[in-house]
């Protein structure tokens, strides 16, 4: 038995950095990325049993990958090594950012080889993905489309699956909102989804059958505006995998966000994990359950 399945991509993220950058010792030239593998080295930091379902290169660098994300306790069983180099994502920190083979990050899985990755698993999470009518998803499944519209995998009817929660970013809302002929509010009456549009430092707004709820951000000063969205979506997934209450789950999910784009990697470590985890406890108290 599985915890959370994610279907995403995995990649490396080179950051062009300016000499004063460069002359810090904190800040890497390359780091781990990915949205699938973001999110799931957060969870399973957290403590639960992932799988990932991703495209890695034939290169060394596919090979250290896949060594870090067994390390951490991801199942690799389900990675996919192609004929090519590992994805990159050049990033220009405060400025822009561009991936480099883009395409072969994408996984590509038969409906087949999802539904042995995704046999057992209680929770599915697509990233930068949609799967296709023919896979079966477990009951509580999640979309973070992302990149997924300027992607090959057009699916537009995967949208109307019955997907526990969809995150959107706002930069994203109108295309999808085009794609689909709908707004995200008509979209939430139409199917059981909790549909949540995110906007970086903005208020992340969240719609249940046409009713929206505002929920409150922080201001926060970002170094990088990269992976809050992963971070977000995989701590509310965890929250809300632990039976927490949806805002509890927002609130877990922008402390994830804000700590990472405070700095130069799109990846939490153990120690990031253990912070949300305490906080997790104390929410637990404050709602009266152990």
């Amino acid at each position: 038995m599985t915890d959370v399945v994610i279907v995403g991509r995995i990649a490396i993220d080179e950051w062009v950095l300016s000499e004063r950058e460069q002359q810090s010792a904190r800040t890497p030239t390359d780091t781990y990325g990915g949205s699938g593998a973001n999110m799931a080295t957060l969870l399973a930091r957290l403590g639960m049993d992932v799988g990932l379902v991703a495209k890695i290169g034939c290169d060394d660098v596919g090979v250290h990958y896949r060594d870090r994300l067994i390390e951490l306790g991801v199942n690799v069983d389900y990675l996919q090594t192609g004929y090519h180099r590992t994805a990159v994502c050049r990033i220009i920190p405060g400025v822009s950012y561009e991936w480099l083979d883009d395409v072969i990050a994408f996984p590509s899985v038969t409906a087949s080889d999802l539904t042995g990755a995704l046999a057992g698993a209680e929770v599915a999470i697509f990233s930068d993905c949609a799967p296709g009518k023919d896979v079966v998803l477990p009951e509580a499944s999640y979309w973070v489309p992302q990149l997924w519209l300027r992607s090959p995998l057009r699916e537009p009817r995967a949208a109307l699956l019955p997907w526990r929660a969809v995150f959107v970013n706002s930069r994203e809302r109108g295309e999808l909102e085009n794609l689909m002929g709908s707004t995200v509010g008509e979209l939430s009456k139409q199917t059981k989804t909790t549909w949540i549009v995110t906007d970086e430092s903005k208020d992340t707004i969240c719609w249940q059958s046409g009713i929206s709820i505002r929920y409150q951000v922080d201001p926060v000063a970002p170094v990088v505006a990269l992976g809050g969205g992963d971070a977000l979506a995989a701590a509310f997934v965890f929250a809300r995998y632990e039976g927490l209450s949806m805002e509890n789950a927002i609130d877990l999910g922008h402390m994830a966000a804000r700590k990472v784009v405070q700095q130069v990697a799109c990846q939490l470590e153990q120690e990031h994990a253990d912070e949300l985890l305490s906080t997790v406890d104390a929410m637990r108290g404050r709602n009266g359950f152990a």
